[in-house]
């Protein structure tokens, strides 16, 4: 089992490359070597007792005296071995924690993400938690999607103040809006079945209650729906429906974002009659190698300096005609030109500095993980730049006073 030790401590050091990997082996047989030979040989074969009742209670004895030794170094020991520098990891200026999505000051329930009802969506239930009223305005800003619309709460309480706007949020995991039908092996096709309904029921609440002035911002984790495979959850975990609903398995997923881009037509369409707005956000970078702890920022630690990598992208990585976004884009910004009530945000360009794409801006995080922004982000980056998008496509009269 030394593999194991080499392996782990290797990981969190230099890590396992391919001119590592011959040192790593010869250091893995080096230590079984040793063991074997002048470990489990002797012992194995050492005449321990003339009988094996005795030989068992003495184990067992040296068993109970190594345990007890541990709990007593247990105390004195704590605090004295080093573990590395708490501070270098995860860090934000200040050493501040990173936090959940949440509100400044509006009162809305954090349960706006993932909502459940007992008997089935109750339109009255997520006005109560999830609608925070302006008293001074009647125009009102949905924020809806995925988690990555969660991740934005910070940013859309910002608009809403400087709007002097109603709030309206609500998010579902993994969940795409306006409502169409798919799920993955895991967690199942129930989950995301009753979060399928709940979003469809919120859709015909929102086409008929909504009125002129109103803004839907639609936020979702577009890579993760409509993209090629690039790192996690391969197109064989995935099930969708066909016309007839039938569970079917597919090899890609560009039928899936062509029904839910004429979903998506439909309820822009609809919504066109009372002059309501749509905005899509554009998708934001991922960094894979942060789901893995591996990105320097992650970890800023003196041992791990060859393992840590540098996560930055240039921008046509993404946006390129052979970027990873360009399809989604294109069919995002084709379906936006046909309707004149439905804008394209660029959450790249905004999030991106000039041509970088980096998960940190100076001494601040601008990404909790691989793929969800953080509240800094969230308020400070990308919050005013879609404010000024807002004003330049006349959106809203912003009021300066």
């Amino acid at each position: 089992l030394w593999h194991w030790g080499v392996l782990s401590i290797s990981r969190w050091t230099i890590g396992v490359h391919w001119w590592s990997i011959p040192f790593q082996l010869m250091l893995i047989l080096f230590f079984s070597v040793i063991s074997y030979e002048f470990i489990e040989t002797p012992l194995r074969s050492k005449k321990w007792s003339d009988f094996n009742w005795k030989t068992f209670f003495k184990g067992t004895i040296a068993l109970l005296f190594s345990g007890l030794v541990l709990i007593g170094l247990e105390k004195p020991l704590k605090g004295k071995l080093y573990l590395g520098d708490p501070n270098k990891v995860y860090f934000e200026k200040n050493h501040e924690k990173i936090k959940v999505p949440y509100f400044d000051s509006f009162k809305i329930n954090q349960s706006c993400y993932g909502m459940d009802f007992d008997r089935g969506y109750d339109h009255k239930k997520v006005l109560d938690e999830c609608f925070e009223q302006n008293e001074n305005n009647q125009q009102t800003f949905f924020f809806i999607g995925d988690s990555h619309s969660q991740a934005f709460w910070l940013g859309a309480e910002f608009l809403a103040k400087k709007t002097k706007s109603n709030l309206f949020v609500f998010s579902n995991p993994g969940s795409l809006f306006p409502a169409i039908k798919y799920f993955r092996l895991e967690p199942g096709e129930s989950f995301y079945l009753k979060k399928y309904q709940y979003f469809k029921a919120l859709e015909n609440e929102i086409i008929s209650q909504s009125k002129n002035g109103d803004v839907i911002f639609i936020n979702l984790r577009f890579p993760y729906h409509f993209g090629e495979y690039w790192y996690e959850f391969p197109i064989n975990t995935w099930r969708f429906f066909d016309e007839r609903g039938k569970v079917v398995t597919r090899k890609s997923k560009i039928l899936h974002f062509e029904e839910w881009l004429i979903r998506l037509n439909l309820f822009v369409e609809k919504l066109s009659k009372n002059n309501v707005k749509v905005i899509i956000s554009t998708p934001t970078p991922e960094y894979p190698a942060a789901k893995l702890n591996k990105c320097k920022e992650q970890n800023l630690q003196w041992f791990n300096n060859l393992y840590a990598v540098g996560c930055t992208y240039n921008k046509t990585f993404f946006n390129s005609k052979s970027g990873k976004y360009y399809f989604i884009n294109r069919k995002l910004s084709d379906i936006t030109s046909k309707n004149d009530n439905l804008f394209l945000f660029d959450a790249l360009s905004a999030i991106c500095q000039k041509s970088s794409c980096k998960r940190t801006l100076e001494d601040k995080l601008l990404y909790n993980d691989h793929n969800h922004i953080t509240n800094f982000a969230s308020r400070n980056i990308i919050a005013p730049k879609m404010l000024k998008f807002l004003e330049d496509n006349q959106i809203i009269n912003i009021d300066n006073d």
